[in-house]
């Protein structure tokens, strides 16, 4: 596969004749296989942090991007919003995700960058700038 027909490919995942984005909401707890904590949020006068997660799902690895914040007890954590991406999560990309990391960009924000490989022979670079204020994410990847 050339690295323009991946990027097109990964560009359009949400459009795939087969298979459909997984949101976070579809998210099972047993699936995940990672976990880290990266960055804090503070908006509207809660306050919380950010969690990264990766999970087993549909025979690939997706990722997910949580706020959670403590409950009214304190006794908790409980989510505030999610991310899913769609550009990753379709349930028959089969992707396997590398070299995660996060790092705090600031209050309110973090960039998660990695690797993925599609079907065990084309790979790409990415990074997500995630804005927890906006509730939005912006993706890009570099072929490899």
């Amino acid at each position: 596969m050339t690295a323009g027909a991946l990027v097109l490919m990964l560009s359009c995942a949400s459009g795939f004749a087969l298979g459909r984005d997984v949101g976070y909401e579809e998210l099972p707890h047993s699936s995940v296989t990672s976990l880290e904590t990266c960055g804090q949020w503070q908006i509207d006068g809660q306050s919380g942090r950010f969690r990264i997660l990766q999970a087993y799902l549909y025979g690939g690895t997706m990722l997910f991007v949580d706020m959670v914040r403590p409950n009214a007890r304190g006794t908790w954590l409980e989510v505030a919003r999610g991310f899913t991406f769609a550009e990753l999560n379709n349930d028959h990309l089969e992707l396997e995700l590398f070299d995660v990391r996060c790092s705090p960009n600031g209050t309110n924000s973090i960039v998660v960058t990695g690797r993925a490989e599609l079907f065990e022979s084309s790979s790409y670079s990415f990074t997500i700038e995630i804005d927890g204020a906006a509730g939005t994410y912006q993706m890009k990847t570099t072929a490899q």
